[in-house]
């Protein structure tokens, strides 16, 4: 093992290009959703999706209809096992040390998708530090296996122009919070022993975290109880709530690692967990913040969880049928929801937090999921 090199931040400085010395701006997103793109043009590979009131800091601009920004909180990259130290003996997440002669490019990514995209602008030096957030995957490619990483300061993803709105300047140790986790992440890999997270690695920490956070111990229990639905439906609530202005962006870290830990182990068993499933890849979709996604216009073929959040009635009605919608934190739509029985009565949960349970189909005409609901979870 090579010694950690106590410049190693500073190297990965260094290697930025010189368009790295502008000065950053803030931006907020105002399009209802934007795609965040690898490479600045419209037919590079897809790399999540930003939502309208999102913080992004805009490093500079790519020609007359891009902007490069700061990879927002959630994105995930990857790193090949040839060029980084990883300690089989501990945990994830974890830091690795890269060892290349000169320089490595890293691969961007997706979360949701189980493996690298076909994407390398990103360089980095020989005894670089990374961030490396769960076990190695194997590509059908090259036999190869691959981390995922979070990525580093300037390892930039891309937006349109149009689809931001720039403020004034913003520090370089400036760090945005999403109002909506970043999209799912379920890597599959073939033939590796699945690794389950463990709350190791991190310093500063209060003594029995995140033990101590009731969301985390109940999505715990689930997780041993193996009702893993249950399980990844409270950490990506628990990733939302410390995504949050304020929150804890280790614990959201942790969350995501132990997400893709439970999928890893349920596609090893040979099963998966009801939560997701992968679409195809040329079928539009609506993707949800509580891991799961609907294609547009149809129904889910099982009922799953929203996720928390509070219910308001709107002034919405066809068919007969009284609609609400289910609001996040910042009052921002998730869902609208109609009651799939007589016997339910969505008007005693109005104004309440709840999390919602049936199945989901995208409305053309609204724009948005609408969730037939058959049971009402009140969230304390």
């Amino acid at each position: 093992m090579r010694p950690l090199l106590l410049s190693a931040f500073a190297l990965v400085g260094a290697a930025l290009p010189a368009s790295a010395q502008t000065a950053q701006q803030l931006g907020s997103v105002t399009a209802a959703e934007v795609v965040v793109r690898s490479a600045p043009k419209a037919d590079a590979p897809d790399a999540g999706q930003l939502f309208r009131g999102t913080d992004v800091i805009v490093h500079h601009a790519e020609g007359d209809e891009w902007l490069a920004i700061q990879p927002p909180p959630g994105t995930i990259s990857w790193i090949n096992h040839k060029f980084v130290e990883v300690a089989k003996d501990k945990g994830f997440p974890q830091n690795a040390v890269v060892h290349t002669d000169g320089e490595v490019r890293i691969a961007a990514g997706k979360a949701g998708v189980n493996k690298p995209l076909d994407v390398r602008k990103t360089s980095i030096p020989d005894g670089s530090i990374v961030r490396v957030l769960a076990a190695g995957v194997k590509t059908d490619d090259d036999g190869s296996v691959w981390y995922p990483i979070q990525p580093l300061k300037d390892d930039f993803r891309y937006v349109p122009k149009a689809a931001v709105q720039i403020g004034g300047p913003t520090a370089e140790n400036f760090v945005v919070r999403s109002p909506l986790p970043a999209p799912k992440s379920s890597i599959s890999p073939a033939g590796l022993t699945a690794s389950i997270p463990g709350p190791a690695n991190f310093a500063n920490k209060p003594a029995g975290w995140p033990g101590t956070h009731p969301t985390w111990a109940d999505a715990e229990a689930a997780e041993t109880a193996k009702d893993y639905d249950k399980a990844i439906r409270l950490y990506f609530q628990l990733a939302r709530e410390s995504n949050a202005a304020g929150g804890d962006a280790d614990l959201a870290n942790l969350c995501y690692a132990r997400i893709h830990g439970i999928r890893e182990k349920t596609r090893e068993a040979g099963t998966k967990d009801s939560n997701w499933t992968a679409p195809k890849a040329d079928s539009p979709r609506a993707d949800r913040d509580d891991g799961t996604w609907t294609k547009r216009g149809e129904s889910t073929a099982k009922a799953t969880w929203t996720g928390a959040g509070t219910l308001r009635a709107a002034k919405l009605a066809s068919g007969g049928k009284s609609y609400y919608a289910l609001e996040d934190s910042r009052g921002q739509l998730l869902a609208y929801a109609i009651a799939g029985n007589t016997s339910l009565d969505l008007e005693r949960y109005a104004k309440r937090r709840v999390d919602l349970y049936g199945t989901t189909a995208y409305s053309p005409e609204l724009r948005a999921n609408v969730v037939t609901v058959t049971r009402v979870d009140a969230v304390k």
